[in-house]
């Protein structure tokens, strides 16, 4: 077993000697090859292109056409109805608590708190009138429910303060 051991180093040490020297040979050869392009061996030859090139900055900007909606819309409510005579913010624009919206006309506001005052003072008198007639049963339950349901809670309208 130690004759075989030593024999397989033995030729691995001979043929790594063997191709060392190969290598080394080639490195003292001064023989250059040299080929015709007219010879015999002319079609084995490939054509090559070449082009110079240089360096060219590059624009990385991307310029897009698109159109934005918003991530949420708010609907405005006034509580009275009117004319808009000024804006204080414009479509779009950011707007914070306080800010004014928008202006209404002033100018029929006194007329219409009175209107709206006589309307409300007529519909207590139809209320207690009915109320009373209730009690005295002359009228049917169904009507007095109706009126109840309209009139039990008149809603105040607030002032104008200027």
């Amino acid at each position: 077993m130690k004759l075989s051991f030593k024999k397989n180093w033995l030729i691995a040490y001979i043929t790594f000697i063997i191709l060392f020297l190969w290598l080394i040979s080639g490195c003292f050869s001064s023989r250059e090859t040299q080929f015709d392009i007219n010879g015999p061996e002319k079609h084995l030859l490939l054509k090559v292109q070449t082009k110079k090139m240089r360096a060219e900055s590059v624009d990385r900007e991307i310029v897009v056409s698109a159109k934005t909606e918003p991530a949420r819309r708010v609907s405005l409510k006034a509580e009275i109805t009117g004319k808009i005579v000024a804006t204080g913010a414009h479509r779009g624009a950011i707007v914070k608590k306080g800010e004014l919206i928008a202006k209404i006309d002033e100018r029929n506001l006194p007329q219409r708190l009175a209107e709206a005052e006589a309307l409300l003072h007529q519909r207590e008198l139809e209320y207690v009138a009915s109320k009373s007639l209730f009690e005295r049963t002359f009228r049917q339950k169904l009507n007095w429910q109706n009126q109840k349901h309209y009139s039990s809670k008149p809603r105040r309208i607030p002032k104008h303060s200027k």
